[in-house]
């Protein structure tokens, strides 16, 4: 076996290890991709929930954690993210964790307020129990809901400065949470067209009564 030879053979080991070093980095980053953003990375649109571009309902409730009145209208100014969760929802207790992390880690780009679908002693305990750390208010009787015109969860919807509804749709995932806050989710802007039997403003905005819950 001459020097040469022996030379090679192990510069191709050398090169092979190389290639698996890579390989193995690659494929690693592509499973972190994956659990990152998943298949589809959108947010899951619905026929349900209130448009984009209309004008937020206000609606007034108890933070159950501080136990003083909220105004979803004492966030004009600030972009907000509205949640509504069940406590009997599995994804809902799995979405807990991430809703934290955005509360914590992203309080400079927007405010969220979680709608929590029940009586005031189920919602607060479900929020002790998960370690909920937004801002959380009860809708025992769906008002809140029923005026958002949906009934799902984890459903949610981004409001910007201004009060208006960006995008909105469900969000089981982290990925799709994430969507939701890029508005990630829909290739064209859902059209509402006013009828005469809504309320509406001179530029077409649909304005809704506040919502008070005690």
């Amino acid at each position: 076996m001459s020097p040469l030879w022996v030379a090679s053979y192990i510069v191709l080991w050398v090169v092979v290890a190389a290639l698996a070093v890579v390989m193995t980095g690659l494929l690693r980053q592509f499973g972190i991709f994956q659990m990152r953003f998943g298949d589809d990375p959108g947010v899951l649109m619905t026929p349900e929930g209130l448009n984009r571009g209309v004008v937020a309902p206000d609606f007034e409730a108890i933070d159950l954690r501080t136990q003083r009145p909220i105004h979803l209208s004492a966030f004009h100014g600030r972009r907000v993210l509205l949640v509504f969760l069940t406590t009997s929802c599995s994804s809902c207790h799995d979405l807990v964790p991430h809703l934290n992390d955005i509360a914590r880690d992203r309080q400079n780009e927007v405010d969220m307020i979680v709608v929590c679908y029940g009586d005031g002693a189920t919602c607060a305990e479900f929020a002790r129990q998960t370690d909920l750390r937004p801002a959380v208010v009860a809708d025992p009787t769906n008002a809140i809901a029923t005026r958002y015109e949906t009934q799902r969860a984890p459903f949610a919807f981004l409001i910007d400065a201004t009060g208006t509804i960006l995008i909105r749709g469900v969000v089981n995932t982290w990925p799709q949470l994430e969507a939701i806050l890029k508005e990630e989710g829909t290739f064209q802007r859902s059209l509402w067209h006013p009828t005469a039997d809504d309320a509406t403003t001179a530029d077409g905005d649909r304005r809704m009564d506040k919502v008070v819950i005690r």
